[in-house]
């Protein structure tokens, strides 16, 4: 009987002792699992904080591209601004400096949605994300405007970017402000321009208002052309930039470059019967092309050599594709 007792206490043991590394087994297996599902969270808010992160910094990238393809006439929206033909540049008007400010909202709108078409195409095309479409969504909520335009800064509103990832298991979603700040000296280029222009109608020599007028931020250069002086006013640092003349990444300034007119024709009647009237450099006959208004040089659509592609216009290189433009 003694031996039938041990039996049975070894066989009570064995199960105490199955029992209890059953619960350890188990014990490990929630604490494994626990520390998998934790580590996944830490791994998806990564990624979502690197997008969010990436498309944060694509509003500054659209904003000085923009800044720099409108201040320099690499591309142009229709407006009421006239241009020179010869030099494919626009005219100095009262509306110039309020029409850089809204092509330049309009440009950085068209290449930031090249970034979010990249970004949607990554994460929720079929065809090229894998198996994220299953689990990602991406959304931009746009709302355009100038935020800051002054003489340090240049900001601006794109709207909100919502990235969300949900596996039935996970979900995580965050919204992020999209607002680009750019610093530059972009206002005093165009500042110091007007300057420039109250000077050349005043007389005073060019090489004096060029060495006046450029300061340890801005460099002023005009060219005369006899008939229109070309004002070009920019930053002296330098950034790197998409040049639509050469189709190259290169070094260049953010800067105004536009033609002045010398002579401001006026025709008084719409025949230019009363022909003569004056400018800088002394009388002369009027254009037939200034009859009817007070106007030079060409509408942007009826400029030569250039490139319609949707809403805008190369100036710089006819021959570019419009792939970014459209």
């Amino acid at each position: 009987m003694k031996g039938v007792a041990w039996i049975i206490v070894g066989i009570m043991l064995m199960i105490v002792l199955s029992i209890v590394a059953a619960l350890f087994v188990f014990g490990k297996n929630i604490i494994v699992e626990k520390r998998l599902y934790q580590e996944k969270i830490l791994s998806i808010g990564n990624r979502v904080e690197m997008t969010g992160s990436l498309i944060v910094q694509s509003t500054d990238l659209a904003t000085l591209q923009a800044l720099y393809d409108i201040g320099n006439s690499n591309i142009a929206i229709e407006s009421k601004i006239r241009y020179n033909d010869d030099e494919k540049l626009p005219y100095w008007s009262d509306e110039y400096e309020d029409y850089v400010k809204q092509a330049t909202l309009k440009l950085a709108e068209k290449y930031f949605e090249n970034y979010n078409k990249s970004f949607t195409e990554y994460f929720m095309d079929p065809l090229k994300s894998n198996e994220r479409y299953k689990y990602w969504y991406v959304e931009w909520e746009k709302d355009m405007k100038i935020k800051e335009f002054n003489e340090n800064y240049i900001s601006i509103n794109f709207g909100k970017f919502n990235i969300t990832y949900d596996d039935g298991m996970v979900r995580i979603s965050k919204k992020y402000p999209l607002v680009s700040k750019i610093k530059t000296k972009f206002l005093k280029t165009i500042e110091k321009s007007k300057q420039a222009i109250e000077r050349i109608n005043n007389g005073d020599d060019f090489s004096s208002i060029e060495s006046t007028l450029s300061d340890d931020y801005v460099v002023l250069s005009l060219r005369d052309k006899t008939d229109y002086v070309i004002v070009s006013s920019k930053e002296k640092s330098v950034r790197r930039f998409y040049l639509f003349s050469s189709k190259t990444q290169s070094y260049d300034s953010l800067g105004i470059i536009f033609v002045f007119d010398k002579k401001k024709c006026f025709c008084a009647l719409s025949d230019c019967s009363n022909a003569c009237w004056w400018g800088l450099s002394g009388p002369y006959q009027c254009s037939p092309s200034s009859c009817g208004e007070n106007k030079v040089g060409v509408s942007l659509k009826d400029l030569s050599q250039i490139k319609k592609c949707g809403n805008f216009y190369i100036l710089s290189n006819k021959d570019h594709s419009c792939d970014i433009l459209t």
